[in-house]
């Protein structure tokens, strides 16, 4: 039986800039187009009652960029975006958002220095409405759920209205033993 050795080494990281798009001096960079959110907007102004739909979309130039300073490495990205209503042009805007770093590899550690900005009309994904507040006054988390209101108009509201997401302060507030409510039916 013979043991043999080798050298331990640690994972190569791939310069991004080696596949930049185009090459100026020392100044790498790709440019490019991006489109999202293309659809339809079911309720453009957050309303309960009679939402507002229309036609959106986001689209616009972005670029990613390295530069090489010596041992150090400046790169960012960079992107405007147009948000476009079909309908409603009061709700158009642009959209900006730019990240920045810059890095000096070392032997064995990589400091870096990075920040962001953005400048943004979007929306969140998240689309919380006046009447999506559901509270269970004087209802404990111990109490079973088949008795409690609050609990009841949730999972009616989840059924009717394709609800994906619950926001909730904690887990114990549906249920104590958690484990015993959270089996797929």
């Amino acid at each position: 039986m013979a043991l043999v050795s080798g050298r331990a080494l640690a994972q190569e990281v791939a310069d991004p800039a080696a596949s930049a798009r185009f090459r100026i001096g020392p100044l790498r960079f790709t440019p490019g187009i991006s489109v999202t959110d293309l659809g339809l907007d079911t309720n453009v102004f957050n309303e309960v009652d009679n939402p507002k739909e229309d036609r959106t979309a986001a689209l616009g130039p972005a670029v990613n960029f390295w530069l090489n300073l010596g041992r150090s490495r400046f790169s960012g990205k960079s992107n405007g975006q147009y948000l476009y209503f079909d309908k409603y042009a009061n709700q158009r805007a642009w959209n900006t958002s730019n990240e920045a770093k810059w890095e000096l590899p070392l032997a064995r550690m990589t400091p870096f220095i990075g920040g962001a900005y953005q400048n943004t009309k979007n929306r969140s994904g998240f689309e919380i409405a006046d009447g999506d507040w559901l509270y269970d006054a004087a209802v404990s988390g111990a109490d079973p759920i088949e008795g409690r209101e609050g609990f009841a108009r949730l999972l009616d509201r989840i059924e009717g209205n394709g609800v994906t997401t619950v926001i909730v302060e904690d887990a114990s507030r549906f249920a104590r033993e958690v484990a015993t409510y959270s089996a797929d039916p």
